[in-house]
């Protein structure tokens, strides 16, 4: 079995010398990882859509969350 960690070195060596930006993600649901490699403006924007995501995930559970002590349902 590969080391992830050298793999995962390996991808971001890589990718610095083709002179891009990477970005690891840890989904707060799986526990998975997302390691990826993009130009410094693709990955900058991609952080931004990540960040908006959980904020409107966060949201919407905070509104189902009231929504069933107000015993509406939701579905």
């Amino acid at each position: 079995m590969a080391d992830i960690s050298t793999d995962n070195q390996q991808f971001i060596d890589a990718a610095e010398a083709r002179g891009e930006d990477t970005f690891m993600y840890k989904d707060p649901k799986s526990g998975e990882f997302l390691l990826v490699s993009g130009s410094p403006e693709s990955i900058r924007l991609l952080v931004d859509i990540i960040d908006d995501y959980e904020l409107v995930s966060e949201v919407a559970a905070d509104i189902a969350t009231e929504l069933e002590r107000l015993h509406l349902d939701v579905k």
